[in-house]
């Protein structure tokens, strides 16, 4: 169990907790996506075991962040156009814009929050192992959006909002 869930590094992170519209459209995608796109599928690595290394666009509205979560290994991003401040528990809150990266440690608590005056995108890598998930979100009123962000298939429907997504993750840390 991952303590205070609705807080980092002591206080509620501002912002409101929204689901990323995903690519807006060219330069990025062909076509708008209106959802986070995989480019990359499942690899095997060196152990055998089948890991996904993905690419995701993501883009939120002004003063929209992601839910509070945790990534179960390491993650990267670089954002494309836009502005956003990255809070994770235990470091320094920083702003990055367009051309800059970062990296996500794993197993800790953040958001990305748009500060900037227009929707921001970035491009998100993530390294998935085998039975686990890109994300694991931990804000008691964003639970529902575990299986809506990432196309998972934890559940025979995605929950709605309001509803809890149940997700069975085996982590060793």
């Amino acid at each position: 169990s991952i303590p205070d869930p609705d807080l980092i590094n002591g206080a509620p992170p501002p912002g409101v907790a929204g689901v990323s519209a995903g690519s807006p459209g060219r330069p990025w995608s062909e076509e708008p996506t209106h959802k986070m796109l995989e480019y990359v599928g499942r690899q095997p690595v060196e152990t055998g075991v089948s890991t996904m290394y993905a690419v995701w666009y993501n883009s939120r509205r002004v003063m929209e962040r992601t839910p509070i979560h945790v990534h179960p290994e390491t993650q990267f991003t670089c954002i494309l156009n836009g502005t956003l401040m990255f809070i994770a528990e235990g470091m320094e809150t920083k702003n990055y814009t367009t051309g800059q990266c970062y990296v996500m440690p794993g197993m800790t608590k953040m958001v990305s929050v748009n500060v900037g005056d227009a929707p921001y995108v970035d491009v998100d890598i993530f390294r998935v192992s085998a039975g686990s998930v890109p994300w694991i979100v931990v804000e008691p009123s964003a639970l529902w959006m575990q299986t809506t962000q990432f196309g998972q298939k934890d559940e025979g429907v995605s929950p709605r909002h309001g509803q809890l997504a149940s997700i069975y993750v085996d982590i060793h840390v």
